[in-house]
C-alpha cells in the first residue's frame, strides 16, 4: 500500500516540479555533479562518461518505458513499477544535457527511502538550480509520504 501510494505521489510531484522555477542556491549542491567530474559518473547503476552517454544508454534500456509527459523541459523514463524515474533535460532546456536517477524503495523494516543521482554537463549555475529543484521535489515527495 505504501508503494503503490508513493508510485502515485512520485508522479504527481514530479508533474507538479516542472513548472517551478529555480529555487535559491543556500542549500548544498554535491561537486560530483558537475561536468567537472573526473572520470565517468554512475547513476543508478548505469555509467557514462558524460550526461549524453548516460541519456543514450537509459533510451536502451528494455525494462523503461517513456512516459511521455507534456513538458518542454524534460522526458520522462520510469520502471514498470515506477519505483525508479529517469529524467532527461530537452534541448531548451538551461541545464541541458543533464540526467537525473531517482530510487524509491522499501527496505525490510517497511520504511521507505529515496536516492537521487545527477549529471548535468551544462554551466554550473543552470546544474546548481536543476539539482536544488529536483532536491525541493523530494522533499515533498517525502513530506508527503510521512503524512501518508
Amino acid at each position: 500500500m505504501v508503494l503503490k501510494t508513493c508510485q502515485k505521489l512520485q508522479l504527481i510531484a514530479l508533474a507538479a516540479s516542472l513548472t517551478f522555477s529555480p529555487v535559491a542556491l543556500a542549500q548544498t549542491v554535491p561537486e560530483t555533479i558537475h561536468r567537472e567530474t573526473e572520470g565517468p559518473s554512475t547513476l543508478c547503476g548505469v555509467t557514462g562518461t558524460n550526461a549524453a552517454a548516460i541519456i543514450q544508454a537509459v533510451r536502451k534500456m528494455p525494462e523503461l518505458t517513456d512516459r511521455r509527459i507534456s513538458s518542454e523541459r524534460f522526458e520522462l523514463f520510469s520502471s514498470s513499477d515506477e519505483t525508479v524515474q529517469w529524467v532527461f533535460t530537452r534541448p531548451s532546456e538551461p541545464a541541458h544535457p543533464a540526467i537525473t536517477c531517482r530510487e524509491i524503495r522499501k527496505d525490510a523494516d517497511g520504511k521507505v527511502w529515496m536516492k537521487r543521482d545527477m549529471r548535468c554537463d551544462a554551466d554550473r549555475v543552470n546544474c546548481d538550480n536543476l539539482f536544488l529543484e529536483f532536491q525541493n521535489l523530494d522533499g515533498q515527495l517525502k513530506a508527503a509520504l510521512r503524512r501518508d
